[in-house]
């Protein structure tokens, strides 16, 4: 497991032990930046199963932000960015996916 994805998952534990909105909001950007980074890594450096864990993190932070959005604990602009951090967190994790498919494939000479 690569040092960006223990990372991960040490930001999503803080995330569920958030009891106030500001460190849950911290953790959710704080989260979003370390998948947006990921495929910036050299490549070689994420593995398909290091892929597979991101996307099953970013399912709970997902899991997590749909919860809070249901509660209605929050003021209307702050429900919206909640929603917006879930697209894109999909897309963060799609493209992340991609550049591992893409360092997978043997570049051509």
């Amino acid at each position: 497991m690569t040092l960006l994805v223990e990372r991960a998952h040490q930001i999503v534990e803080d995330l569920s032990r958030a009891r106030s909105r500001r460190a849950f909001l911290a953790a959710l950007e704080h989260f979003e930046r370390v998948i947006a980074m990921a495929p910036d890594y050299p490549r070689g450096c994420l593995n398909e199963q290091d892929v597979q864990t991101l996307g099953a993190l970013a399912d709970t932070v997902i899991g997590h932000i749909e919860e809070r959005l249901d509660h209605h604990t929050d003021r209307m602009p702050v429900q919206r960015t909640l929603a917006a951090g879930i697209y894109q967190i999909r897309q963060d994790v799609e493209t992340v996916y991609s550049a591992v498919r893409e360092s997978a494939v043997p570049a051509l000479k």
